[in-house]
């Protein structure tokens, strides 16, 4: 299955919405688009994105959850304006690029590019940009996953305010968490987390914490305390806290609790399926 020939040659669409498709790739005649603020891609065949998407350096939104990528290119680092990064259900996607130190100087930036899938891990070196570029984004949506860890690239996002890591292999939170200085919803749920570090507290922004559903043993009472966080879900844990108030909680409250999660969180997800509207756009929709 193809894209229509006559798309190649629309490179003033600003929008592209292309859902439920047998599609296996995007062509790399998407470089022409610079133009392009909104790739929607989800729930095709996808199993790569074309390196040729660094230059569409006005992209500002890019979904493509639901999709069977086993890798991420590192030249999406250099969408610098990317606002939303949604790669929700890719099944074995399990790493993003990250940046490799050198001692001698290159006129080249090295990076790793790790992929894990099935029973085997592959490592190559790429002399191309990382995902630590994008500044500004602020959302980043990579549940139901591979990820054994928080990717280093995501620890550099200095403007995220929601990361959903949700439903991956998380055991542990990387000690320097609080990097995310802008962070406002975290939602780790469904995991194998096990510690939450005291760092967590650093971030000054965290508004919503969602661990529930993991093996969770610890967790700093200072978050429990913070009066500026609105919502922490922490049931469904073997949970251990030196705060009792935390065990004495009526059902009424949890109750108001679980409804204001339920509907800050659905609120989150309908916000996938958003489509902002610019100037021009193309959807295809089970088309192909």
């Amino acid at each position: 299955m193809k894209l229509p020939e006559e798309l190649q040659y629309m490179t003033y669409l600003k929008e592209w919405h292309i859902h439920g498709t047998r599609i296996p790739e995007i062509p790399t005649y998407i470089e022409a688009f610079v133009d392009l603020q909104v790739l929607d891609i989800p729930k095709n065949g996808l199993t790569k994105l074309p390196t040729e998407i660094g230059n569409l350096i006005n992209l500002r939104e890019l979904n493509v959850n639901y999709n069977k990528l086993l890798s991420i290119p590192p030249e999406l680092g250099e969408c610098e304006n990317l606002e939303r990064l949604e790669m929700t259900t890719n099944g074995n996607l399990a790493e993003l690029p990250f940046e490799v130190q050198q001692d001698d100087p290159t006129p080249f930036k090295m990076f790793l590019c790790m992929k894990s899938f099935t029973k085997h891990t592959f490592l190559s070196v790429l002399f191309v940009f990382q995902l630590s570029n994008l500044k500004k984004l602020t959302h980043l949506d990579v549940a139901e996953n591979q990820f054994a860890s928080i990717p280093v690239c995501v620890l550099r996002m200095e403007s995220l305010k929601c990361l959903d890591i949700s439903n991956n292999r998380l055991k542990d939170l990387p000690e320097d968490i609080d990097r995310l200085e802008s962070l406002e919803m975290l939602f780790l749920h469904k995991n194998n987390v096990r510690y939450v570090p005291m760092t967590v507290t650093n971030l000054i922004h965290l508004r919503m914490l969602v661990i529930s559903a993991d093996e969770l043993y610890s967790i700093p009472s200072q978050l429990v305390d913070n009066p500026n966080i609105k919502l922490i879900r922490l049931y469904d844990n073997p949970i251990n806290t030196d705060n009792e108030d935390m065990n004495e909680i009526d059902a009424e409250a949890q109750d108001e609790r679980d409804k204001e999660f339920m509907k800050t969180y659905i609120e989150t997800l309908q916000d996938r399926d958003t489509q902002p509207s610019y100037t021009t756009k193309v959807s295809l929709s089970c088309l192909l």
